[in-house]
C-alpha cells in the first residue's frame, strides 16, 4: 500500500493545528512508530491574517487565503499530497475558493485540498440528522458558511438566535483576557467554556438535535461528551478524512 504524506496547514491558530495532528495520531491504526503517516506541519502564524476579521471587513486587510496559499505551496514541496486547514472560517467560498483555484491551476492534480465544512457534512448527513446547532466565529456566522452547505444535504443549521448571542460565542474564543485563543495550550479556562455551554444548551432547547463545534479552538476546552446531544469536532472529522485520504 502506498501511503500519501498528509499536509497541515498550521498558525490558523497554532494550538488548533498540534489538535489536529494529534488527532490524526489518534485516528491511525499503528503498533509502532514506523506504522504512523507522515506528516508536514507548517506554522506561520505570524504570516496569516485573521480569517473572521477579513470576511467582517475584506478592505481591512489582504485576503488570508493568499499567505494560506504559500503555506500549501511549501507542503506540497515538501512531499505533502492531501492537505487539510484546521481553520473552519478559513473555508468560507471568499477565502478558500480563489485557494483552491489556484491550487488546482497551479499545483495540479497531484494534490488534495480537502474542505473540513463539506467533511463535516458528510457525517452529519450520515447520522440522519435535520437540525444542528452551530458555535463558530463572528466571521463564520456572517458568511453563513455551513448554513449554505448543509442546505444543500436538507440540513438546517441554528445560529445563536441573536446578535449579541452570536458575538458572546465569539467572545469566548477571541476576547483578549479569557478567549480561547489568548489562552492557547490552558485546558482550564472556564470561562470561555461556560459561554460555550450556555449557548450550545440554548441551541439544543431550540431544537438542535447536535452540535457542531465549528471553530477549532472550541475542541481545547470543550469536550465531545459535555452535552445532551451529539457534538461534531470538525477537527476530529477533518482528521478522520485526511487519514482516509492518505491511506486510501
Amino acid at each position: 500500500m502506498v501511503r500519501k504524506t498528509i499536509g497541515i496547514v498550521g498558525g490558523v491558530g497554532p494550538q488548533a493545528g498540534i489538535d489536529l495532528q494529534s488527532k490524526i495520531i489518534r485516528f491511525t491504526e499503528a503498533s509502532k512508530d514506523q506504522e504512523h503517516l507522515s506528516v508536514v506541519h507548517v506554522s506561520f502564524s505570524c504570516q496569516i491574517g485573521d480569517r473572521s476579521e477579513y470576511l467582517l471587513a475584506p478592505e481591512s486587510q489582504p485576503n488570508p487565503g493568499e499567505a494560506v496559499y504559500k503555506v500549501i505551496e511549501l507542503l506540497f514541496r515538501s512531499g505533502a499530497q492531501v492537505i487539510g486547514i484546521p481553520c473552519n472560517t478559513c473555508h468560507a467560498p471568499p477565502i478558500f475558493d480563489p485557494m483552491r483555484d489556484r491550487v488546482a491551476r497551479e499545483l495540479g492534480p497531484e494534490i488534495k485540498l480537502l474542505h473540513m465544512i463539506e467533511e463535516v457534512c458528510k457525517v452529519a448527513r450520515a447520522g440522519g440528522f435535520h437540525k444542528i446547532g452551530l458555535l463558530a466565529t463572528q466571521g463564520s456566522y456572517n458568511s453563513n458558511l455551513y448554513v449554505d452547505i448543509f442546505r444543500e444535504q436538507d440540513i438546517e443549521i441554528l445560529h445563536p438566535k441573536t446578535e449579541a448571542q452570536c458575538r458572546r460565542v465569539h467572545s469566548s474564543i477571541y476576547d483578549p483576557k479569557f478567549g480561547i485563543k489568548a489562552n492557547s495550550g490552558k485546558p482550564d479556562n472556564e470561562f470561555a467554556r461556560n459561554i460555550l455551554l450556555s449557548e450550545a444548551d440554548i441551541l439544543v432547547s431550540r431544537g438542535a438535535q447536535a452540535i457542531i463545534m465549528g471553530c477549532t479552538e472550541i475542541p481545547l476546552v470543550l469536550r465531545e461528551n459535555e452535552l445532551s446531544v451529539p457534538v461534531f469536532d470538525a477537527t476530529a472529522i477533518l482528521a478522520q478524512a485526511l487519514v482516509s485520504q492518505a491511506m486510501d
